[in-house]
């Protein structure tokens, strides 16, 4: 019980809470509608940060539809060979990238239908320490993300944020406010009138994700 610290059931969690980099939110989902079955059908993804615990759980989910070709971009070289070791599609393509550079974005976002940005840099403690990483990363990396999107024609881009950007009280939060506010204010702009469409979605702390205290919470 929570007054003795004693567990009556051993990590009790674990029967309940999978692992977001096996796809597992992917299998729990609701019925898909056939509009977005359809959405998905002959797209070409490109997928920023994606073999971070985001990226990986949306490259699984993505490769069950009827995609035409997944990229996904990062820049640690350790996790693209992970990814490439574990999801064997030949629509996957893993490629090197850097959102703070965006002229190596242009060629990766060339022919793409869709771009995921999920790359960031979220360590709080990290981020406090050095709050220029995160403007480098979280927001002139957004900036670039659109401006690449918008460049190659990209019909649709979702940037994920945090609901640590209400009410920003950190850096990192501040930055993903930042970010937001890049992708809404992009829509105005007229290269992407009628071309590009951007729009940001907000989510929280995601169980057993890269940072996650969940492990230590049930240890």
């Amino acid at each position: 019980s929570p007054a003795t610290g004693e567990n009556p059931e051993p990590h009790p969690v674990h029967h309940h809470i999978g692992d977001p980099a096996a796809g597992d939110c992917h299998r729990r989902g609701a019925p898909r509608e056939q509009g977005v079955v359809d959405f998905w059908q002959g797209k070409t993804v490109c997928v920023t940060g994606g073999s971070g615990s985001f990226g990986r759980a949306f490259v699984r989910a993505i490769l069950a539809e009827d995609v035409q070709q997944v990229r996904s971009l990062s820049r640690g070289e350790g996790l693209r060979r992970a990814l490439e070791r574990d999801v064997r599609d030949p629509r996957l393509v893993v490629c090197e990238g850097d959102v703070r550079i965006r002229d190596s974005l242009l060629p990766l976002f060339s022919g793409v239908d869709v771009v995921i940005h999920a790359a960031a840099l979220k360590d709080i403690p990290l981020v406090e320490r050095n709050p220029w990483s995160a403007v480098e990363t979280n927001v002139i990396g957004a900036h670039n993300v659109v401006e690449a999107a918008i460049a190659c024609g990209v019909s649709r881009v979702v940037g994920l944020s945090t609901d640590k950007s209400s009410a920003a009280a950190t850096a990192y939060g501040g930055s993903k406010f930042v970010m937001e506010r890049l992708f809404v204010a992009a829509n105005l702009d007229p290269r992407a009138c009628g071309k590009t469409t951007l729009v940001c979605t907000r989510y929280g702390n995601v169980a057993y994700s890269s940072g996650s205290l969940m492990p230590k919470i049930i240890a």
